[in-house]
């Protein structure tokens, strides 16, 4: 039975080995990736309904969950609320007016804001008293502080050297007052 021979790639020392998968980016990397790419995503304007579809439609390979978790990320940024509680209009990915806003998602997004920045104030205000807490108990712990060293009498200020004669008269040209000052520096 005669076979027919290998190819060439085939019988070479190498196997031939498959190339790693490259690993799909996440939500992260997605957001940064629209960041760079959208002035609409970078300055947190409104964007409209079904923008998920556009987005797969310049970006076919990213993954669905990835993209819709990016999506979630950035529309739910305060900076995003705030945009969303002022403006009227949508924008798609060009930031072109794709919709109108209306009152009651306008009302919606000022109510998760509030909603959301009521409770980091509280959360704030919680955490607080516990530090002031924690201080009381270090500073409980810490080596007694010395106490302030009691002021002294001011100093004396150094007594003024006298001018040179030569330096002090104004009458000195200033070839004269040069050669007084390379005299002096010379001296070291």
């Amino acid at each position: 039975m005669n076979l027919p021979p290998l190819p060439a790639a085939a019988s070479s020392a190498e196997p031939l080995v498959a190339p790693p998968p490259v690993p799909d980016p996440g939500p992260r990397e997605i957001l940064k990736t629209l960041y760079a790419r959208f002035p609409v995503f970078r300055a947190g304007g409104p964007l409209a309904i079904g923008i998920d579809k556009a987005v797969r439609a310049e970006f076919p390979d990213l993954p669905r969950k990835a993209l819709r978790i990016a999506l979630a990320i950035h529309t739910h940024s305060n900076r995003y609320l705030r945009n969303m509680a002022k403006a009227g209009q949508r924008l798609d990915l060009q930031g072109a007016p794709a919709g109108e806003i209306t009152d009651s998602q306008r009302q919606y997004a000022a109510e998760r804001l509030q909603e959301r920045l009521k409770k980091q104030a509280e959360t704030a205000a919680s955490a607080l008293p516990a530090r002031q807490r924690r201080l009381k108990v270090t500073s409980a712990l810490a080596p007694p502080v010395p106490a302030a060293p009691t002021p002294r009498r001011k100093a004396e200020p150094p007594p003024q050297k006298p001018e040179s004669d030569a330096a002090a008269s104004s009458t000195l040209s200033l070839t004269e007052k040069l050669a007084l000052l390379s005299e002096k520096f010379s001296r070291k």
